[in-house]
């Protein structure tokens, strides 16, 4: 991506997680990116490492120059949440909807494609960031994220949900991926998980100690790199790739509070965010009820996923 000004070019730099970092002026002068916790650009930096340009973005995306040694604060466009500025509009652009920081709010409503009819007098759908921005994140336009809670909630359960419909699947045949369980139940396993972990993480907002943290984070790691390799490696990998998960996963679930099965505004966002990522694009997309379906039969396993972790548990425990 670049932009052509008659007195300048401006081309942007992606990593291989197609994220933001820098960009290459007029071919020649790199600059990189410095971005908070919320992805907010609060400066340039130079290739020595020296500040060019400073930024302060307040709450609901109002963005000051703090400094600005060589004038490309007037032609830098990303700027709050990352977000690209249109200098005409006075908006930002966030790949689905444009956000007007003098309103605080979105242009236009969220689709109501993905939504549950029950919870549609619960949603302001012009709303952004479920009024706080400052917890919250919305990157694309589609769903507002808990940037501590939902995010890392999601992904834990998400991978439980990934690591027990596995560990069933090689339960009950010595194997895994050869159909005795459908792709479409490893989907909604995994689907399920992140809406269950994301209600706890975004309703509830702990944060995890850094013990359990990093033991989550360790395991669940290696069942989702696992997931591409399990059915070449075998039993070794389905033995090895749940332990830290397992053992957090009943940390999780041990801590009482327990899945919000009807926060329907979380539990809405997790699956149109899912069905998104599957290109799902509509209810008439026959995968759509399908998956609805299957997410929904997992949702009421929550004691089952409990009893298989701690077998798995005792199981990993017998093999180490």
């Amino acid at each position: 991506m670049c932009q052509i000004a008659p007195s300048y070019r401006l081309d942007f730099l992606y990593d291989e997680n197609d994220e933001l970092f820098g960009f290459i002026k007029d071919g020649s002068s790199k600059y990189s990116y410095v971005r908070d916790f919320l992805q907010n650009i609060t400066g340039i930096i130079d290739s020595s490492g020296k500040f060019v340009v400073k930024y302060n973005c307040s709450a609901y995306g109002n963005v000051s120059v703090l400094q600005d040694t060589n004038g490309l604060a007037s032609i830098n466009p990303f700027l709050y949440k990352g977000y690209y500025f249109d200098k005409e509009s006075g908006m930002f652009y966030c790949h689905t909807r444009y956000y007007v920081p003098e309103w605080c709010r979105w242009l236009n409503a969220d689709s109501i494609e993905f939504y549950n009819p029950s919870s549609l007098f619960e949603q302001n759908f012009y709303c952004y960031c479920n009024n706080n921005p400052v917890c919250y994140i919305d990157p694309s336009g589609y769903i507002a994220v808990f940037l501590i809670g939902l995010i890392v909630g999601a992904i834990i359960g998400a991978g439980i949900g990934f690591g027990v419909t596995a560990y069933r699947d090689y339960k009950d045949d010595g194997e895994v991926f050869n159909g005795s369980i459908p792709w479409y139940e490893y989907v909604a396993s995994t689907v399920a998980g992140g809406v269950i972990g994301g209600g706890i993480g975004a309703g509830i907002g702990y944060l995890l100690p850094t013990g359990a943290s990093v033991a989550l984070g360790g395991g669940l790691s290696i069942t989702a790199g696992g997931a591409a390799t399990v059915s070449g490696i075998g039993a070794g990998i389905i033995e090895t790739m749940g332990i830290l998960g397992a053992l957090g996963g009943i940390y999780l679930f041990a801590k009482g509070s327990g899945p919000r099965m009807g926060h329907n505004q979380h539990e809405n966002q997790m699956f149109k965010e899912a069905m998104r990522q599957l290109n799902i694009k509509s209810k008439s997309d026959p995968r759509w009820d399908m998956l609805r379906r299957a997410v929904e039969r997992e949702k009421k396993k929550t004691g089952r996923y409990l009893n298989t972790l701690k077998e798995l548990l005792e199981f990993l425990r017998s093999k180490l």
